[in-house]
Protein backbone atom coordinates (compact mmCIF):
# COMPACT_ATOMS: atom_id res chain seq x y z
CA UNK A 1 0.00 0.00 0.00
CA UNK A 2 2.98 2.42 0.89
CA UNK A 3 4.17 1.87 -2.61
CA UNK A 4 1.02 2.42 -4.06
CA UNK A 5 0.26 5.77 -2.48
CA UNK A 6 3.98 6.49 -3.48
CA UNK A 7 3.36 5.70 -6.92
CA UNK A 8 0.26 7.87 -7.32
CA UNK A 9 1.69 11.02 -8.67
CA UNK A 10 -2.06 12.87 -7.40
CA UNK A 11 -1.77 11.53 -3.71
CA UNK A 12 -0.91 13.99 -1.09
CA UNK A 13 3.05 13.49 -0.67
CA UNK A 14 3.05 15.90 -3.35
CA UNK A 15 6.20 14.33 -5.19
CA UNK A 16 4.48 14.01 -8.17
CA UNK A 17 5.94 11.36 -10.51
CA UNK A 18 9.22 10.62 -8.88
CA UNK A 19 8.59 6.70 -7.53
CA UNK A 20 7.38 6.40 -11.22
CA UNK A 21 10.21 8.03 -12.59
CA UNK A 22 13.10 6.17 -10.16
CA UNK A 23 11.10 2.97 -11.94
CA UNK A 24 11.07 3.28 -15.25
CA UNK A 25 14.76 4.05 -14.99
CA UNK A 26 15.42 0.51 -12.90
CA UNK A 27 13.97 -0.96 -15.76
CA UNK A 28 15.19 1.32 -19.24
CA UNK A 29 18.36 1.40 -20.69
CA UNK A 30 16.75 4.87 -22.28
CA UNK A 31 18.42 8.03 -20.02
CA UNK A 32 15.88 9.84 -21.29
CA UNK A 33 12.51 10.04 -18.96
CA UNK A 34 9.44 10.44 -20.62
CA UNK A 35 7.14 11.47 -18.58
CA UNK A 36 3.69 9.88 -19.08
CA UNK A 37 0.06 11.61 -19.44
CA UNK A 38 -1.16 9.69 -17.09
CA UNK A 39 -0.16 7.59 -14.00
CA UNK A 40 -2.56 5.37 -12.65
CA UNK A 41 -1.38 2.62 -9.56
CA UNK A 42 -3.75 -0.18 -9.51
CA UNK A 43 -3.33 -2.27 -5.86
CA UNK A 44 -3.85 -6.06 -5.71
CA UNK A 45 -5.40 -6.22 -9.24
CA UNK A 46 -7.07 -9.83 -9.14
CA UNK A 47 -6.37 -12.33 -11.84
CA UNK A 48 -9.88 -12.67 -12.90
CA UNK A 49 -8.85 -12.98 -16.32
CA UNK A 50 -7.80 -16.16 -16.41
CA UNK A 51 -10.25 -19.31 -15.83
CA UNK A 52 -7.83 -21.51 -14.07
CA UNK A 53 -6.81 -19.12 -11.30
CA UNK A 54 -8.83 -16.23 -10.54
CA UNK A 55 -8.45 -15.95 -6.90
CA UNK A 56 -4.87 -14.76 -7.04
CA UNK A 57 -3.43 -11.05 -7.35
CA UNK A 58 -0.84 -8.84 -8.73
CA UNK A 59 0.48 -6.66 -5.57
CA UNK A 60 0.43 -3.76 -7.73
CA UNK A 61 -0.16 -2.73 -12.01
CA UNK A 62 0.68 1.06 -12.94
CA UNK A 63 -0.85 2.10 -16.24
CA UNK A 64 1.24 5.01 -17.64
CA UNK A 65 -0.06 5.93 -21.15
CA UNK A 66 0.78 2.59 -23.60
CA UNK A 67 2.68 1.14 -20.93
CA UNK A 68 1.59 -1.22 -18.23
CA UNK A 69 3.77 -1.86 -15.13
CA UNK A 70 2.78 -5.41 -12.91
CA UNK A 71 5.09 -5.62 -9.66
CA UNK A 72 5.27 -8.51 -7.35
CA UNK A 73 6.48 -7.13 -4.02
CA UNK A 74 9.00 -9.32 -2.41
CA UNK A 75 9.91 -8.30 0.89
CA UNK A 76 10.08 -11.36 3.25
CA UNK A 77 8.21 -14.08 1.33
CA UNK A 78 9.49 -16.55 -0.96
CA UNK A 79 8.28 -16.33 -4.87
CA UNK A 80 5.22 -18.69 -4.89
CA UNK A 81 3.61 -16.80 -7.02
CA UNK A 82 2.52 -18.51 -10.48
CA UNK A 83 3.67 -16.11 -12.40
CA UNK A 84 2.66 -17.51 -15.63
CA UNK A 85 -0.63 -16.95 -14.57
CA UNK A 86 0.19 -13.33 -13.62
CA UNK A 87 1.45 -13.43 -17.63
CA UNK A 88 -1.56 -14.41 -19.43
CA UNK A 89 -3.85 -11.95 -17.04
CA UNK A 90 -1.78 -9.03 -18.24
CA UNK A 91 -1.75 -9.95 -21.84
CA UNK A 92 -5.75 -10.78 -21.80
CA UNK A 93 -6.50 -7.84 -19.74
CA UNK A 94 -4.98 -5.64 -22.11
CA UNK A 95 -4.92 -7.10 -25.32
CA UNK A 96 -7.38 -4.33 -26.76
CA UNK A 97 -4.78 -1.27 -26.04
CA UNK A 98 -1.64 -4.01 -26.36
CA UNK A 99 0.36 -2.11 -24.19
CA UNK A 100 3.80 -2.21 -23.54
CA UNK A 101 4.11 -4.66 -20.70
CA UNK A 102 6.49 -4.60 -18.10
CA UNK A 103 6.71 -7.08 -15.58
CA UNK A 104 9.02 -6.21 -11.97
CA UNK A 105 9.52 -8.85 -8.93
CA UNK A 106 10.49 -6.45 -6.78
CA UNK A 107 12.46 -8.28 -4.27
CA UNK A 108 14.44 -7.13 -0.69
CA UNK A 109 16.51 -9.82 -0.78
CA UNK A 110 18.36 -11.61 -4.26
CA UNK A 111 16.03 -14.40 -5.52
CA UNK A 112 17.67 -17.96 -5.46
CA UNK A 113 18.97 -19.30 -8.96
CA UNK A 114 15.48 -21.36 -9.42
CA UNK A 115 13.11 -18.05 -8.62
CA UNK A 116 15.26 -16.20 -10.87
CA UNK A 117 14.73 -18.85 -13.69
CA UNK A 118 10.98 -19.38 -12.79
CA UNK A 119 10.77 -15.10 -13.25
CA UNK A 120 12.54 -14.85 -16.25
CA UNK A 121 10.81 -17.76 -17.97
CA UNK A 122 7.31 -16.00 -16.98
CA UNK A 123 8.98 -12.61 -18.83
CA UNK A 124 9.67 -10.93 -15.23
CA UNK A 125 12.51 -8.93 -14.46
CA UNK A 126 14.35 -9.12 -10.74
CA UNK A 127 14.88 -5.41 -9.09
CA UNK A 128 15.54 -4.90 -5.95
CA UNK A 129 14.74 -2.47 -3.59
CA UNK A 130 18.10 -0.94 -3.24
CA UNK A 131 18.64 -0.08 -6.67
CA UNK A 132 14.69 1.41 -6.43
CA UNK A 133 15.72 3.56 -3.52
CA UNK A 134 19.20 4.65 -5.19
CA UNK A 135 17.34 6.37 -8.44
CA UNK A 136 15.04 7.66 -5.71
CA UNK A 137 17.74 9.37 -4.20
CA UNK A 138 19.49 10.09 -7.60
CA UNK A 139 16.52 12.21 -8.80
CA UNK A 140 14.50 13.31 -5.50
CA UNK A 141 16.36 17.09 -5.51
CA UNK A 142 14.40 17.68 -8.71
CA UNK A 143 11.14 16.71 -6.29
CA UNK A 144 11.91 17.84 -3.12
CA UNK A 145 10.33 21.51 -3.20
CA UNK A 146 7.12 20.29 -4.03
CA UNK A 147 7.23 17.80 -1.65
CA UNK A 148 5.16 17.48 1.57
CA UNK A 149 7.85 17.85 4.39
CA UNK A 150 5.59 15.34 6.51
CA UNK A 151 5.38 12.89 3.98
CA UNK A 152 9.54 13.30 3.13
CA UNK A 153 9.79 12.29 6.80
CA UNK A 154 7.37 9.45 6.39
CA UNK A 155 9.10 8.20 3.20
CA UNK A 156 12.73 8.58 4.29
CA UNK A 157 11.65 6.45 7.41
CA UNK A 158 10.26 3.69 4.97
CA UNK A 159 13.47 3.52 2.33
CA UNK A 160 15.85 3.31 5.97
CA UNK A 161 13.07 0.62 7.86
CA UNK A 162 13.71 -1.37 4.39
CA UNK A 163 17.28 -1.00 4.45
CA UNK A 164 17.81 -1.86 7.87
CA UNK A 165 15.79 -4.88 7.29
CA UNK A 166 17.83 -5.81 4.48
CA UNK A 167 21.04 -5.52 6.24
CA UNK A 168 20.25 -7.32 8.85
CA UNK A 169 18.66 -9.67 7.40
CA UNK A 170 21.75 -9.86 4.84
CA UNK A 171 23.86 -11.03 8.09
CA UNK A 172 22.51 -15.14 7.84
CA UNK A 173 24.46 -16.16 11.12
CA UNK A 174 22.48 -13.17 13.16
CA UNK A 175 19.72 -13.89 11.37
CA UNK A 176 19.50 -17.49 12.40
CA UNK A 177 21.19 -16.71 15.87
CA UNK A 178 17.86 -14.63 16.55
CA UNK A 179 15.42 -17.47 14.65
CA UNK A 180 17.38 -20.20 16.80
CA UNK A 181 17.03 -18.37 20.15
CA UNK A 182 13.60 -16.33 19.20
CA UNK A 183 11.81 -17.68 22.56
CA UNK A 184 14.79 -16.64 24.88
CA UNK A 185 15.19 -12.64 23.15
CA UNK A 186 11.58 -12.41 23.71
Amino acid sequence: RILAFYFNPKEVHGFRDLWFQALTQCVSNDSEYHKPNDIQPILEDPTYCVEECNNKRIDIIIEADNTVYAIENKIGAQLYNDLSVYSKHLEKKYEKNNPNKIKIVLTAHSLSPDDKQKASKCGFEEISYKTLFEHVNAILGDYIADGNMKHLTFMIDFMKTLNNKMNFMENKERAEFFSRNKESVE
